[in-house]
């Protein structure tokens, strides 16, 4: 990671400033990313998502968020009345209709909101009593290709919003930004030497319109894993084998650390705990419900493409914050759970009814 003067940020012609131009330009940042071209902008993106949040960061860094989701709950930062559409309005609201829709069904991998996506460039931002953030990233020549850059945008909140920022500073360079840069350049060089691409992540407007059609419209988060395989099984058969693969860690995680209220172990008409809702022959759904989240696993068999997909609706802020930390361990595990699923089924012909 390089830090950039500011201009490298102001003189490109990037959608953002049309539509932000009252916000600061804090920091401008570059990632190598060797070897890329000027179509892997998504390839990129999805290599980050998979790297994770700050949950999958170092232990340092998952310190310093927790301890600043903890003052932040004391101090009431985080509340509501001071987030986006309350204390300010969302960039994403000042959108046109087209620009807005190329980030519907976007997942919410972190606690910053897609704002829109084009072909180079992504903005997401987030709103709190402190201040008003976009975090821009773009997709630009390099010396060895094509590079990702990063620019963080600032609105602050008054003179507490600037002591906030400049009292942060110090530990954004020393700690958040080094981390990152291990995380999303160690990211890139992983989607590079991924195993033949068998467990294949989706993104929310990759999945198919039934599967689609089946989970939450309403959901804030969409992870989905799909893969390819020639064993023919029930998709109830199938959602066994991938919930029952995780045995007890799954039950402290589900009921201890999301708060699902699941069903009892060996109960008709659940698998692992989780309630069937609904069924067909090439699916199903199970669903589960906390008072922090709500949470839908879409269990889909379409030929030979099995995918696993999750919908999760944040009921309160604690719930997003949640899903966040545990988010890439989620994404590790489900690609496993899918890949090693196949040797754990039945390999008896799927019954068509």
């Amino acid at each position: 990671m390089t830090r950039l003067p500011i201009s490298a940020h102001l003189e490109r012609p990037w959608r953002i400033h049309e539509f932000a131009p009252e916000f600061d330009v804090e920091d401008v940042w570059s990632f190598r990313t060797p070897g890329a071209g000027a179509d892997d902008f998504d390839a990129m993106v999805d290599a980050m998502r998979d790297a994770g949040g700050p949950g999958s960061s170092s232990r340092l860094t998952r310190a310093l968020f927790a301890l600043r989701w903890r003052l932040g709950a004391l101090f009431g930062w985080d509340d509501g009345g001071g987030g986006l559409g309350a204390r300010v309005t969302a960039v994403r609201d000042r959108l046109p209709e087209g620009l807005r829709q190329t980030v519907a069904g976007e997942p919410y991998d972190s606690v910053f909101i897609p704002a829109y996506r084009v072909r180079d460039e992504l903005a997401s931002e987030l709103a709190n009593r402190t201040v008003h953030t976009i975090m821009h990233l773009g997709w630009v020549p390099g010396a060895n290709g094509y590079e990702l850059r990063m620019a963080v945008l600032v609105r602050p909140n008054g003179l507490f919003g600037r002591m906030y920022l400049a009292a942060i500073l110090p530990f954004r360079y020393l700690i958040v930004y080094p981390s990152l840069t291990r995380q999303w350049e160690g990211a890139w060089r992983a989607r590079k030497t991924a195993d033949g691409g068998r467990v294949a992540r989706l993104r929310s407007a990759e999945l198919s319109a039934p599967i689609r059609l089946l989970g939450d419209p309403d959901a804030d988060a969409v992870d989905a894993v799909a893969i390819r395989t020639a064993v023919r099984v029930d998709p109830v058969e199938w959602a066994s084998a991938l919930l029952d693969g995780l045995g007890d860690r799954g039950q402290f995680i589900w009921r201890r650390v999301l708060g699902l209220r699941l069903s009892d172990l060996g109960e008709t008409d659940t698998v692992a705990g989780w309630p069937i809702v609904a069924r067909d022959v090439d699916w199903v759904r199970l669903e589960a419900s906390s008072k922090d989240l709500t949470g839908q696993l879409v269990i889909s068999v379409d030929g030979d493409t099995v995918t696993l997909a999750t919908f999760v609706r944040y009921r309160r802020m604690r719930g997003r914050i949640v899903w966040q930390l545990i988010l890439p361990m989620h994404r590790v595990v489900t690609a496993r759970l899918l890949r090693d699923a196949p040797a754990g089924v039945s390999t008896t012909p799927r019954s068509r009814g």
